[in-house]
């Protein structure tokens, strides 16, 4: 394969893509860097110019998952609409994000990852705290406006949606991504209002 020359953002880039497509279709205890530069068209030397590990690479590929989440989470927040249409574009955005990159699932779940990596633990952790503070404002809006009850336990909420959001991703990602998820969005929001005092019938 003939590989055009590109500046080192867009390399890295190409190789954070390329390695969730692999994660994706044989899983993380399969990726090897010679799969990558398979896949890149790159030597494994080359890879190596721009990664010193194959741990780096997945790292970097969470950062970029978290740093598009929450910056699509972010700019969703600063709309001009209520936490129930929020929640809903969130929720629509997380789905559709996750069903075009099928190696997200594959990496977040990876207990044998995590393990073997504290600094790629601690970067998980991070961002998922971000994630979490991120849905509490929003709940905490939707309780402020009138939209969700007054009763509603803000950090019992957030692990809901979380929770009921994993569940789903994890399910696809183990029946081979063999159904649309995102074409359950509707259930899990409808779901999701119903519980926390939104009633969508």
């Amino acid at each position: 394969m003939v590989t055009k020359r590109m500046d080192g953002k867009k390399r890295r880039q190409q190789i954070i893509e390329a390695a969730l497509r692999i994660v994706a279709q044989k899983g993380v205890t399969r990726f090897t860097t010679a799969r990558l530069a398979q896949e890149t068209g790159l030597s494994e030397a080359g890879i190596f110019k721009y990664y010193t590990t194959k741990e780096e690479i997945l790292g970097e590929a969470l950062e970029l998952v978290h740093h598009t989440l929450a910056q699509r989470v972010k700019s969703i927040l600063e709309k001009d609409l209520s936490a129930r249409e929020k929640v809903w574009e969130i929720l629509n955005f997380q789905l559709s994000f996750i069903e075009k990159n099928q190696g997200i699932p594959r990496v977040v779940f990876s207990e044998q990852l995590y393990l073997g990596s504290p600094a790629l633990k601690d970067k998980f952790l991070s961002g998922t705290e971000r994630y979490f503070t991120m849905l509490r404002t929003l709940i905490a809006q939707g309780v402020n406006e009138g939209s969700f009850r007054r009763d509603l336990d803000l950090d019992m909420a957030v692990s809901t949606y979380v929770g009921l959001l994993q569940t789903t991703v994890f399910r696809w990602s183990i029946n081979d991504f063999g159904w649309s998820i995102s074409g359950r969005a509707r259930r899990i929001f409808s779901f999701l209002m119903d519980s926390w005092g939104y009633p969508t019938t």
